[in-house]
């Protein structure tokens, strides 16, 4: 019972990073031209060390699955996700933004149905 708490804490947390690393990629194009590229440059090692951290927390939260048949759809949307989160990292600077979002709210998802599919 209790590794199912901590395990939804993972997941909780889990969420609320991908929700955080969405909000910010959604209001920097705004902070960018309310204040300039003063702000820009930092931006990047925020969403190295948020998609970082975000991984660590994906992989604790998903071993207790990995082996079930469940983890093959969770595992196909995380590479989707990841997918998304590189391109972000090559494309330009509206398209990063998109792609960043779009990646943090398939890993959210992803966390969502790990709660769904193991408790």
């Amino acid at each position: 019972m209790l590794q199912k708490i901590k395990k939804a804490k993972l997941d909780i947390l889990g969420m609320g990073v991908s929700i955080l690393c969405a909000i910010h990629c959604l209001i920097l194009p705004f902070m960018i031209l309310i204040f300039g590229k003063s702000v820009s440059g930092s931006h990047q090692i925020f969403d190295i060390g948020i998609l970082v951290l975000a991984a660590v927390i994906m992989i604790f939260s998903m071993r207790k699955i990995y082996k079930k048949k469940e983890f093959i759809p969770l595992f196909l949307l995380i590479v989707v996700g990841i997918c998304f989160y590189t391109l972000s990292f090559f494309s330009t600077h509206l398209f990063q933004h998109i792609f960043f979002v779009l990646g943090s709210l398939i890993w959210m998802s992803v966390h969502w149905m790990n709660i769904k599919l193991s408790h």
